[in-house]
């Protein structure tokens, strides 16, 4: 029998998947709250959700693998807070999900390395806000989460589990991006950020202050090799100017899905709460939001035949979050989008150029 490796399995998966309409990956936002007050938040102004007792979850997490998931991320606000949380992580584990959670890292114990230990996740995924306390402070209005948070980064790798670390890039904390860069080569550990600070669920903009400017982020992609790569590959491959079918490009509703603090499901953490799971089974709900998947984007969008829509994300919930339609275009993430499309554009013809000197 041939064998594949890792990345060979999931995508043959995907493409199945895909055919199919399986929801192979699913994420739940067990809590959203929260022991930091990040500037940034997306969450910040909806703290207060309802929140299913595990019972619940134990119900959800055995409907979504009868119906086929295979990859689950456990997020929050903060998952961690949740006193319940290693007996949701347990149930899931020995339901046969591959699972990761998403953490700011500052409240992880020896119990929770323990339990990582026992029953290893797929990735332990820790947000860093910045290397120093003083940033740490700004971002996040505690000062001291940051030596809780990078203790508990060494205590991972000491015990092996599998881990990886990232940051949203913005304002505050943008010079100390190559410190951070080191300290994850240094401990051996993936690293990856995100400079796209999106406004809050209610469409609060407060988080946009934080924003870089269009031309900053495209100069970090052109300084960091392995994200020019990615984005040089993706100039290389563009799919054109074919227009768009549906409202939505990404995964979601399509092989993914996302579960709120209260169990209401919809496509992605961004989307409106669309199906109860306390009142119907995950199968039903499911069909519901492949249903608002396919809603069909108008064929007089400035985004149906944009040549650079391929480098930015053609996304409903955050068009919605930003100008308060779902049919409006963001003014900043079409900027970077265009920004970025002409500054890789331009660095693959010098690229060219040189080869032809």
């Amino acid at each position: 029998m041939d064998s594949l490796d890792y990345q060979s399995f999931e995508n043959k998966l995907q493409q199945t998947a895909l055919a199919e309409g399986r929801p192979l990956h699913g994420s739940f936002s067990l809590s959203y709250r929260c022991n930091l007050q990040c500037i940034h938040c997306y969450q910040q102004d909806s703290r207060q959700k309802e929140e299913l007792p595990q019972e619940q979850w134990f119900e959800i997490i055995d409907q979504i693998v009868k119906a086929g998931c295979l990859w689950l991320v456990l997020s929050g606000g903060e998952p961690l807070l949740r006193k319940d949380f290693s007996h949701i992580y347990r149930h899931a584990k020995k339901s046969g999900l591959l699972v990761s959670v998403y953490t700011n890292g500052s409240l992880i114990s020896d119990e929770h390395l323990d339990l990582w230990q026992d029953l290893p996740p797929q990735a332990v995924e820790i947000s860093l806000y910045g290397y120093s306390p003083e940033t740490y402070q700004k971002i996040t209005g505690h000062r001291d989460a940051r030596d809780a948070t990078f203790a508990a980064v060494e205590k991972m790798v000491q015990r092996s589990i599998p881990l990886r670390l990232k940051t949203m890039l913005m304002k505050e904390n943008v010079a100390e991006l190559s410190a951070l860069e080191k300290f994850a080569k240094d401990l051996g550990v993936g690293f990856r950020f995100d400079p796209m600070v999106t406004p809050t669920l209610t469409g609060n903009l407060k988080p946009c202050n934080s924003r870089l400017s269009a031309e900053q982020i495209v100069a970090i992609d052109i300084q960091n090799r392995d994200r020019f790569n990615a984005w040089a590959k993706a100039c290389k491959d563009q799919p054109g100017t074919t227009p768009e079918a549906t409202m939505f490009s990404c995964r979601g509703g399509k092989i993914s899905f996302f579960v709120h603090p209260d169990g209401f499901l919809s496509l992605c953490s961004n989307d409106l709460p669309l199906f109860d799971l306390r009142q119907g089974d995950f199968s039903v709900g499911w069909q519901q939001i492949r249903k608002r998947r396919d809603t069909p984007l108008p064929s007089d969008h400035p985004c149906a035949n944009c040549i650079e829509k391929f480098l930015c994300r053609l996304c409903p919930p955050l068009a919605r979050m930003e100008t308060g339609s779902e049919l409006s275009i963001p003014e900043w993430p079409c900027t970077v989008a265009k920004t970025r499309y002409a500054a890789i554009k331009a660095a693959l013809a010098k690229q060219v150029r040189g080869v032809g000197d």
